[in-house]
């Protein structure tokens, strides 16, 4: 960016700290299915963008600093990663009348054609994935624990610093791949699905949901860190709770960048770290 001012993509926050607890576990138990699925399941694949937009920002009235990240996750798998609320659940987590339990719809594929076409799969199964709540600031629903993030000091492999779990608005925000088979041309789910609490949220097939570094939840407070190297990583569905394509593993969930940091070259606008093209992985648990 070089100073310039950063832009936000979409209109989402942070969100709240805790979600189904034993009321997921006793929802599991009890899968829905529409129609009965009358072919193989049609699964997403959520893949994780390297974070770009790698910023420091001075606040405007305080000294405090803070590192801020783009963050896109996007759907490289033969069905879309839909997720919509059950209108029939109470509360979900602590949040009261404006928390709904969230299942994903898992798509079956209709004519055994191996590619997603909507208007012809239309059978699901389902499962219940965590919560959708209400954020009172930006007037909108967003879908709990859809992310969360990392910040390592490459040469302890100490940990300094953990998000909470980020909630999105999770929509196709960007198109990314509309080669792939089942991609449709335009954007299917939309910012404005969010905007009731019935609506659905999802990524189709070749599209990718992007959080910019403006937005609420992309940043570590980082006013005390030391000069140095460090690792960002950022991880989607951190909580696995999102059913996907298996092939050999979801490490295509979590993306790592190195870099170096020094506060003292941030500003109101935000300025660019400096990249270190050197892989980073946070030390093994």
């Amino acid at each position: 960016m070089d100073g310039g001012v950063i832009r936000r993509i979409t209109a989402a926050s942070v969100a709240a700290l805790v979600c189904l607890g034993a009321s997921l576990l006793l929802l599991s138990s009890t899968k829905a299915t529409a129609g009965g699925g009358t072919g193989d399941a049609l699964l997403p694949d959520l893949v994780v963008e390297v974070p770009e937009e790698i910023v420091l920002q001075r606040a405007q009235d305080s000294n405090e600093t803070f590192l801020r990240f783009s963050h896109t996750t996007s759907n490289a798998g033969v069905g879309p990663a839909e997720i919509y609320p059950d209108l029939s659940t109470d509360t979900c987590g602590d949040e009261g009348d404006r928390g709904r339990v969230a299942y994903q719809a898992i798509y079956q594929d209709f004519n055994d054609s191996g590619t997603f076409q909507r208007g012809v799969d239309t059978e699901t199964t389902e499962d219940p994935v965590g919560c959708m709540i209400f954020h009172e600031i930006h007037d909108h629903y967003h879908f709990e624990d859809f992310a969360s993030y990392e910040l390592y000091r490459v040469k302890s492999g100490l940990l300094k610093e953990v998000s909470d779990k980020v909630s999105f608005c999770v929509a196709d925000a960007l198109s990314t791949n509309l080669d792939l088979p089942g991609a449709p041309n335009e954007p299917y789910y939309k910012f404005s699905d969010c905007d009731t609490d019935s609506g659905t949220h999802g990524i189709s097939v070749g599209w990718a949901d992007i959080y910019d570094a403006s937005t609420p939840g992309q940043e570590f407070e980082v006013s005390d860190r030391n000069p140095g190297r460090y690792c960002l990583v950022a991880r989607t569905d951190p909580l696995d709770r999102i059913e996907e394509v298996d092939t050999g593993g979801e490490d295509n969930n979590v993306q790592t960048i190195q870099f170096k940091m020094n506060r003292k070259n941030a500003s109101e606008f935000g300025t660019d770290v400096q990249i270190v093209n050197e892989p980073c992985a946070p030390p093994a648990p």
